[in-house]
């Protein structure tokens, strides 16, 4: 996390309270809310402010769903976002703070804009389950979003499958109604050599997205606890691809 003048911090937490510690090392405990402990994670950090993004699992006393825009500073404090329908588990802030890109378990992307931790749902994009990864480029516009869907055809003991990566690639601020893939592994025919979870990044110009695939321990399990190694293929390839004008 970057503060004003550019002095990382560090920010942790282990679902029960939130250590944030200063650039001279003064650390700092902020108590979490008790009826929010189970699973709280930060999803992201805001860019230029001591604020970050957090969730809270479901507590029985507040909203279903929602996640904290949480503020170090005194004139922000806490603000509650609402509009999910399934648990958050992942976001990104553009780089001016102003704008937010969600994404929930049941794949639905939620689109806020506002600032000083005053955001109000712009728009919505529904992708689908699977969703590994999301990120935003550097012109807070464009997002890429990486999910994984089940491949027909390749069931296997206990009803597991395998799973293919998709990409997909647009402008969060005029979203396809039908978001199509920008590209899947079925494409090049080697889904049975890529697949696990997703790292994404954008160069800093925003005219290259890096794709790291791949994760040699991830694999299924059947109805018994037995572990199929070979379920999901180890990978761990990378791809980059570059933006061409107008397409």
């Amino acid at each position: 996390l970057q503060n004003e003048d550019g002095k990382a911090r560090l920010i942790a937490t282990n679902g029960e309270e939130i250590r944030y510690r200063d650039p001279d090392g003064k650390e700092q405990i902020y108590p979490w809310l008790p009826d929010d402990r189970h699973r709280a994670n930060i999803l992201a950090v805001v860019p230029g402010k001591n604020a970050w993004l957090m969730n809270h699992d479901n507590g029985k006393k507040l909203p279903q769903h929602a996640f904290w825009y949480w503020s170090a500073e005194a004139d922000q404090g806490r603000r509650l976002l609402v509009g999910h329908k399934a648990r958050p588990t992942a976001a990104v802030v553009s780089a001016d703070g102003k704008r937010i890109v969600s994404v929930d378990e049941g794949g639905t992307i939620i689109v806020w804009e506002g600032e000083k931790a005053e955001f109000k749902e712009k728009s919505r994009i529904e992708l689908g389950n699977g969703v590994l990864q999301l990120t935003l480029a550097p012109d807070g516009r464009t997002v890429a979003v990486v999910r994984t869907v089940a491949v027909e055809g390749t069931e296997v003991k206990g009803g597991w499958r395998f799973v293919e990566p998709e990409l997909h690639v647009f402008d969060v601020t005029n979203p396809p109604a039908k978001p199509k893939p920008l590209w899947t592994t079925r494409i090049g025919q080697d889904w049975q050599k890529i697949a696990g979870p997703v790292s994404l990044a954008f160069s800093p110009d925003g005219k290259r997205l890096l794709a790291a695939f791949g994760d040699p321990y991830n694999s299924g399990m059947d109805d018994k606890g037995i572990r199929y190694t070979g379920l999901i293929p180890g990978s761990m390839g990378v791809k980059v691809w570059e933006l061409v004008p107008n397409k």
